[in-house]
């Protein structure tokens, strides 16, 4: 028995052994750009695909009164939004430090849901009373 399996062993690891590993492969393709050497100077020669130009993109007024208002809804909200990415942040790495069970979750959430007034808002911070 014990034969059998030194035998399956050595036929296994022979197999392992005659397997091409990737990392052992050297073969690697070049592609070599073509040159002309023209009075001392080497000129390089490729192919490029070709570029596609679309042309500029019209749109009717409706349309850019619709753009400008998305546009002009973003910068009034996004400050909002970057106030509670870092609540939600400062929120979520308080629970994981301090090791809150889910009852005392729960209720510094709802602490932090009593209504707050904001004073005053800029393009950098927000403040709140």
């Amino acid at each position: 028995m014990a034969k059998r399996h030194i035998y399956l062993l050595l036929v296994a690891f022979t197999t392992l052994l005659a397997l091409p590993l990737p990392a052992q492969n050297t073969r690697r393709e070049i592609n070599v750009m073509e040159y002309y050497v023209y009075k001392g100077d080497t000129l390089y020669v490729d192919e490029l695909p070709p570029a596609v130009i679309h042309p500029r993109q019209t749109m009717s007024r409706r349309n850019w009164v619709k753009y400008y208002k998305r546009v002009h809804n973003f910068s009034k909200a996004y400050p909002y939004a970057v106030m509670v990415a870092r609540v939600i942040n400062q929120t979520d790495s308080l629970f994981e430090a301090d090791h809150y069970n889910k009852r005392q979750q729960d209720k510094y959430l709802n602490q932090m849901k009593k209504p707050t007034t904001i004073t005053s808002v800029s393009r950098t911070s927000i403040s709140i009373r």
